[in-house]
């Protein structure tokens, strides 16, 4: 995230998604694995409950019912990613 501010928001959204779930802050994604992996405290059907779960649903299925464009989390909060092949390897 680029200012405190954006990561204040973020944490918000996360909270509403899942009012449970542990945020660990890191530096350049540096984080304990066994923090992350493995931890058996994510309750799928305990998080689609949550009022903010719920309200992210129904505003995608109005928006859907509307004829708006729905988008994902990935280009509303600008994720992305890519794959680099070539034959040769970098060095």
């Amino acid at each position: 995230v680029d200012s405190k501010e954006q990561l204040e928001k973020t944490k918000q959204m996360l909270k509403s998604l899942n009012p449970d779930a542990k945020i660990i802050s890191t530096e350049y994604s540096k984080v304990d694995l066994t923090e992350i992996l493995n931890t058996g405290t994510f309750d799928m059907l305990k998080a689609t409950k949550s009022s903010g779960w719920i309200k992210e649903i129904r505003k995608i299925k109005q928006d859907a019912a509307e004829g708006k464009e729905v988008h994902g989390e990935a280009d509303e909060y600008g994720v992305n990613s890519f794959v680099y092949r070539a034959r040769v390897p970098f060095h």
